[in-house]
């Protein structure tokens, strides 16, 4: 672990990243909003109407968030916390979005990904660790809820997962896990030798 991996950083530059990590998330949801209103509009089928109600709810979520964040940042001195209680609550907000597109069937679990290297680039190692623990364990719980059919995920298209498909989820759940260390190793490395470099240059 670097020397700079234990510091952290400068509440005017998290204040900074925090807004540009609000209008980021604010960004996503509109682009999903705007799908759905489009295929909801077109009515494809009854499949993608099913899960709309559901998308709704979790965009006004992220909207009525948001606008407690901008409350928060303005008036909480440790940015600190607001920016894990942030990246943590967006792994939630995450495993509920696959849980309406499919649950094991969905392909959004790389929307931790973006989730874990802004936790490296906002909190350096620590943050992007503990975020992906949390991204583990929410999507490791979600697998394993669906396989056992403790819970059916909105959108789900084929039949409750068999039996002799417990290998597979493992599996899926292993090499998730495996690929969201890595990435928070790599990208909090990156940002450690970055914020190095700069303060370099600065000195």
């Amino acid at each position: 672990m670097t020397a700079h991996s234990g510091r952290k950083t400068d509440p005017t530059e998290l204040s900074s990243r925090l807004q540009r990590l609000m209008f980021v998330r604010v960004l996503i949801v509109s682009v999903l909003l705007g799908a759905s209103v489009f295929v909801q509009v077109r009515k494809t089928s009854t499949y993608f109407g099913d899960i709309q109600t559901s998308h709704y709810v979790l965009i006004g979520c992220v909207y009525f968030l948001t606008f407690i964040y901008i409350v928060m940042l303005k008036r909480l001195r440790n940015l600190h916390r607001l920016a894990y209680a942030q990246l943590l609550i967006d792994t939630f907000l995450i495993t509920a979005f696959i849980y309406t597109t499919g649950g094991i069937e969905s392909f959004f679990s790389f929307l931790y990904i973006l989730t874990i290297i802004e936790a490296s680039m906002l909190l350096y190692r620590r943050g992007g660790l503990i975020v992906a623990s949390s991204s583990s364990i929410l999507y490791g719980a979600l697998l394993d809820l669906h396989y056992y059919r403790l819970i059916t995920p909105y959108g789900a298209l084929m039949n409750p997962p068999s039996d002799d498909q417990g290998s597979y989820i493992l599996f899926r759940i292993l090499v998730h896990t495996a690929a969201f260390y890595l990435v928070a190793m790599l990208s909090s490395y990156l940002s450690e030798q970055i914020r190095t470099s700069r303060d370099e240059l600065e000195a």
